[in-house]
């Protein structure tokens, strides 16, 4: 019995490795453009890729509901950052724009998904021998977008956004920035303040 139902379970394994290697050569690899290249690729121009050809696979988990609520905000995020390089020449680089889930944040009893909006910017090199650029893996740089972020807390933290400044010294955001969910459960207010730790 344990012999069959192994081998149903490595038959299962076998499919379900052939279906994902199926779908990432459905999916065609983002390339540089091919111009010849002589020692560096800085003035090539640049690739600039939306949410719909995402160097990973989207990540936004939840119900239908949940999941278009925080497509439609992320969407609204991409057409702002598009609209703020409208005149922007983009060279050298191919930028791509992910969406992700990044989890459950608590603050009290409520839970609210953290997610967001990130744009990789991947440097062009030119290739030694085929003096051609290609498209490094890692980013260079990378922008990011949180919505619902996790908000640290304990000494250091002090909960509701405070952070430290190389050394002793304690920035503390003004009530102005914390009106809302935080302030609500924290009860804290008052104006802000630098102060030794």
């Amino acid at each position: 019995m344990k012999i069959e139902s192994l081998k149903r379970s490595a038959v299962f394994i076998a499919a379900i490795l052939l279906c994902l290697q199926a779908t990432a050569q459905n999916k065609p690899k983002l390339t540089a453009p091919q111009v010849p290249c002589n020692g560096s690729a800085d003035d090539i121009a640049g690739i600039y890729t939306d949410h719909t050809n995402p160097k990973y696979p989207s990540s936004l988990k939840g119900t239908a509901a949940e999941k278009a609520a925080m497509t439609k905000l992320l969407i609204a995020i991409e057409k702002l950052e598009e609209t703020s390089r409208k005149d922007f020449k983009l060279t050298g680089c191919a930028a791509r724009v992910s969406f992700s889930r990044t989890s459950n944040n608590r603050y009290g009893k409520i839970v609210s998904a953290g997610y967001g909006y990130q744009l990789g910017v991947y440097d062009y090199v030119c290739h030694v021998t085929e003096h051609v650029p290609k498209i490094v893996d890692e980013y260079r740089t990378v922008f990011r977008v949180d919505i619902n972020p996790y908000i640290a807390t304990g000494p250091r933290a002090g909960g509701t956004g405070e952070f430290a400044v190389s050394g002793p010294l304690r920035y503390e955001i003004p009530v102005e920035a914390r009106r809302g969910l935080i302030s609500r459960m924290t009860g804290r207010t008052g104006p802000a303040r630098c102060r030794n730790i």
